[in-house]
């Protein structure tokens, strides 16, 4: 409804991966604030992550992370649970999870409109 979307695709040797599409009414310096230069605190906004570490910069715009999920009573899978489990029921929790990030995500930048306030 309000114009998110989760595109999937499959990547030869890869294996499939997804994007999201969100539109947000923010300045893209508030995004980039918030999902680039202060990535390792999304922890503290968003129930899913409990920890994300930079590894390593390359570039301006690209980092490697190791990102821990957060385990949450009653997910159909956690954490661990993806070696195990059927690629169907993989590939729609990680859909929901596309999802998830974006409605945490809106919800972060209206709580903490400004890059330089704490919330």
């Amino acid at each position: 409804a309000n114009g998110d979307e989760v595109l999937s695709k499959v990547i030869p040797d890869v294996g499939k991966v997804f994007r999201l599409e969100v539109v947000v009414d923010q300045p893209m310096e508030r995004l980039y604030e918030e999902l680039v230069e202060r990535m390792e605190a999304m922890g503290e906004w968003n129930p899913n992550v409990k920890e994300i570490k930079v590894l390593q910069k390359i570039g301006k715009d690209t980092v490697i992370t190791h990102e821990l999920a957060a385990e949450a009573a009653g997910n159909l899978v956690g954490p661990r649970d993806f070696g195990w489990l059927p690629k169907t029921i993989i590939n729609q929790v990680l859909s929901q999870t596309q999802v998830d990030f974006a409605n945490h995500l809106r919800k972060r930048l209206e709580s903490c409109p400004a890059p330089e306030a704490r919330c």
